[in-house]
């Protein structure tokens, strides 16, 4: 408990689990919902809407990852807010995306975006643990990793839930397209980490349990 209470202190570890609730909410919901938007909306079979609304996605995923990492190595040498930076820049960059994934009218138009959605997902992702640990003491990784998950998972559910209700007040498109908004929260939580308090969580680190990984 004494180690929790340490860790849920640093602000900059409370950004970024908050930015990662917002992501989660967003996915879920895309998750939970794009096949039965491509099975609505285009016509398609369960087994085609099924493909497609996670094929596209995981693919860009997969380079985005590859690429965010490689490119955090390199700029963590020289710029102190680089991770979290690439992340903001994942989830801002990301979300134009999301709303397109719910409201293009052609199927085709509706994967690049997904692609694209996927993308920048990975870019954010390729991070979502390095960047805290930049601020959390290497002994209390794992207890940080667990309030992260612990707190993202539970929320997330939330995501599901409210597309579902937003669709019957409009349409699943609408619904889709609005979880965007969360991938903004999230991008903007880890913009004010990058402008006001991980550079102080790092020099804290590294005054209290080691330097910087």
């Amino acid at each position: 408990l004494r180690r929790c209470a340490g860790i849920v202190r640093t602000t900059s570890f409370l950004l970024h689990t908050a930015a990662f609730l917002s992501m989660l909410v967003a996915l879920t919901d895309y998750l939970t919902w794009m096949p039965t938007l491509l099975y609505r909306k285009f016509g398609m079979d369960l087994t085609s809407a099924g493909l497609n609304a996670t094929l596209w996605h995981h693919l860009g995923a997969m380079l985005g990852t590859l690429l965010g990492g490689r490119l955090a190595d390199r700029l963590a040498v020289r710029y102190v807010v680089s991770r979290p930076a690439i992340q903001a820049a994942g989830m801002l960059l990301g979300a134009p995306f999301i709303f397109l994934s719910g409201d293009a009218g052609a199927a085709v138009a509706v994967f690049a975006a997904l692609g694209l959605f996927g993308f920048f997902r990975g870019i954010y992702d390729s991070n979502l643990f390095a960047s805290p640990f930049e601020v959390v003491p290497a002994a209390a990784r794992s207890t940080a990793t667990g309030l992260m998950l612990a707190v993202g998972f539970c929320g997330g559910g939330v995501g599901p839930v409210l597309a579902g209700s937003l669709s019957q007040r409009f349409d699943l498109s609408v619904a889709l397209s609005a979880m965007a908004a969360f991938y903004v929260l999230g991008g903007l939580l880890l913009v004010a980490d990058c402008a006001f308090f991980f550079r102080k969580g790092v020099a804290s680190r590294a005054t209290t349990g080691g330097g910087r990984t």
